[in-house]
């Protein structure tokens, strides 16, 4: 029972990183049963996924994510991890990637340059016309 409540607080501890509101009543842990650990209805942080998706230059973000329930399965001597997931609901959009600040002044500038061109094209066709 220490055991099993000591492994809860570690899970808690990396899992609400990438699940909102993590409840240790949700997860039920069988240390001698082939499924040791379960969770039940879990909604995603999209932050985390977002974090790495941005890293691997995928051109959507996470906007959204639960999950049914999910089954960990641990062999500490076969030294194989399994995990199941069970109704897994993922919505996805199109990365908006903000500009830096550099790109933000670059893009004013040759704005600004367009801007004067065309201004100064104007006062030049309204000259020949007079």
């Amino acid at each position: 029972m220490v055991l099993e409540g000591r492994l809860v607080e570690l899970i808690k501890a990396y899992a609400e990183k990438y699940i909102y509101g993590f409840n240790p009543d949700n997860v039920s842990i069988g240390l001698f049963s082939s499924e040791q650990l379960k969770f039940q209805d879990l909604r995603l942080r999209p932050d985390e996924f977002n974090r790495y998706l941005i890293d691997i230059d995928v051109p959507v973000t996470l906007k959204a994510g639960f999950m049914k329930s999910a089954s960990l399965s641990i062999s500490i001597f076969g030294g194989q991890v399994q995990l199941i997931v069970d109704g897994l609901t993922l919505v996805f959009g199109l990365t908006c990637r903000r500009l830096s600040k550099d790109e933000i002044d670059s893009h004013k500038t040759s704005e600004m340059k367009r801007l004067e061109t065309v201004h100064v094209r104007g006062r030049r066709v309204e000259g020949r016309s007079e």
